[in-house]
């Protein structure tokens, strides 16, 4: 039989360990820095995603383009 305190002490074990790998999380990170609601967390995130992905598109893949030969291969 496993003694009920035991149990307990390997239960707090497991949830410390897990708070302890969330923290070192940058997504839960990031979670914990937005104000506000859950619901308005989920706005801020998606609208945060967005703004990264149209940088992305807009100005750092054109210089990548303009300053590399990714375009210009040829096979021979």
């Amino acid at each position: 039989m496993i003694d009920s305190s035991k149990q307990q002490t390997n239960k707090s074990a497991l949830q410390r360990d897990f708070r302890n790998s969330e923290e070192k999380n940058m997504y839960a990170a990031l979670w914990r820095k937005l104000p506000g609601p859950t619901w308005l967390k989920i706005i801020e995130a998606l609208v945060l995603f967005v703004a990264v992905v149209a940088i992305l598109f807009m100005f750092v893949f054109p210089w990548v383009v303009e300053n590399t030969n990714l375009i210009d291969n040829t096979v021979g």
